[in-house]
């Protein structure tokens, strides 16, 4: 399942290093959908960030994204930025409650 993942996160780099600001749209909002799904794990449903599989995920979405171009904005901020900002602060959020709910396993410092 993992290596399905990293295949279509792969993919969808290639793609989007060649299709431009509409890809990389496209990949910041499947960001910010697991990002989101991440939280819910932690907070609603009980799961710590290192047991989750959406906060996992985020790792290779985050590296295929920042492959494809994105993370870097000289304009201003365009929609993918603003939505890539919105994904990390979502997953921040979710390691932070992580890590004050989980106090016996060890605090983690990255989120990709």
């Amino acid at each position: 399942m993992k290596l399905t993942i990293l295949t279509l996160t792969l993919a969808l780099a290639g793609s989007a290093a060649i299709a431009g600001d509409k890809h990389l749209e496209d990949m910041a909002r499947i960001m910010v959908n697991t990002s989101d799904e991440c939280l819910y794990d932690v907070r609603d449903r009980k799961a710590s960030f290192a047991q989750s599989r959406n906060c996992q995920r985020l790792d290779g979405l985050a590296t295929a994204y920042i492959y494809a171009g994105g993370g870097r904005d000289d304009e201003g901020k365009s929609q993918h930025m603003r939505l890539f900002d919105r994904a990390r602060t979502t997953a921040w959020m979710a390691l932070a409650t992580s890590n004050g709910l989980y106090r016996n396993a060890p605090p983690q410092f990255r989120i990709w």
